[in-house]
């Protein structure tokens, strides 16, 4: 069974690519599916894509943003080559904070605002750029519209059996861990006692 959107990646290296959405996932902690859903929403999957604005621009699968990112480097790179480079900028420095679909968007968005309620509201720089997240056209951007968003447009995302599926790991490590303490407390109950139970 593929990966979400894998389909629609058309490019000749699909197999080195799909390989390194993989990679990087478990290294990063998150869902393939939610990786190649950024790419797809940034990109449509093309490596090469522009995005040229006043003062700045965006390329790129994951449209890295000229004010941060060496973009001519970028654009020179394999779509594989660019999944790593994400890994490298977002995926090993917010690993920790990825718990959903939600903050993997935001890392790539708008890192400063991963954890923040859904009354927050998005400054003005980051609204003149990305105003089809205004969906109420109240001249602003609030976390609650912006999750609303991305329910819409991939709700295959958020179901409660992908839900379900996410923690299985967990609770394994979990049940993994516990085992283990009872075995060592059964090992070494004379040292922690000092008798035989």
């Amino acid at each position: 069974m593929g990966i979400f959107l894998e389909e629609k990646y058309t490019g000749s290296d699909k197999v080195e690519f799909i390989a390194a959405v993989k990679d990087v996932s478990q290294k990063s902690n998150v869902q393939p599916d939610w990786l190649m859903a950024l790419m797809y929403h940034e990109s449509t999957f093309n490596p090469q894509a522009i995005n040229q604005q006043t003062g700045f621009r965006c390329v790129g699968l994951f449209q890295f943003h000229s004010a941060y990112h060496n973009t001519d480097a970028i654009l020179m790179m394999t779509s594989a080559q660019q999944v790593e480079y994400w890994f490298v900028k977002y995926g090993a420095p917010f690993k920790l904070k990825f718990k959903s679909f939600y903050d993997v968007c935001l890392a790539n968005f708008y890192p400063a605002a991963m954890g923040k309620p859904d009354d927050y509201v998005f400054p003005d720089e980051v609204y003149q750029v990305n105003k089809l997240f205004d969906t109420n056209l109240d001249g602003q951007i609030t976390m609650a519209e912006y999750k609303a968003y991305l329910r819409k447009k991939y709700p295959s995302l958020f179901s409660a059996s992908y839900e379900v599926k996410k923690n299985v790991l967990p609770i394994f490590i979990i049940a993994a861990i516990l085992g283990l303490l009872v075995l060592f407390l059964y090992n070494n109950k004379k040292l922690l006692f000092g008798k035989s139970l």
